[in-house]
């Protein structure tokens, strides 16, 4: 579950972490969906905690990367620094 979420963030980006959220939790409940009609399968709200799970440790890991990102990113000081 983490994985496709990671997935959706490369896909929509890390500036948009709501929007991967939402495509992964339509993921998963359109697995439980699919589930319905086939023998054999009990589909339960249930199964869709372990993907909000993923989603939160996702999300906190994309996060945590991107402030890492910022703070080791170099100082840009313009092309002209040191001209003067």
């Amino acid at each position: 579950m983490l994985m496709i979420f990671l997935l959706g963030v490369l896909a929509v980006g890390a500036g948009r972490l709501r929007l991967a959220a939402l495509l992964r939790f339509v993921v998963g409940v359109g697995w439980e969906v699919v589930q319905m009609p086939t023998i054999g399968n009990n589909p339960r709200l249930a199964d869709l905690a372990p993907d909000l799970v993923g989603i939160g440790i996702g999300w906190v890991i994309v996060a945590l990367g991107a402030m890492l990102c910022r703070c080791f990113r170099p100082v840009d000081y313009g092309q002209n620094a040191g001209r003067g």
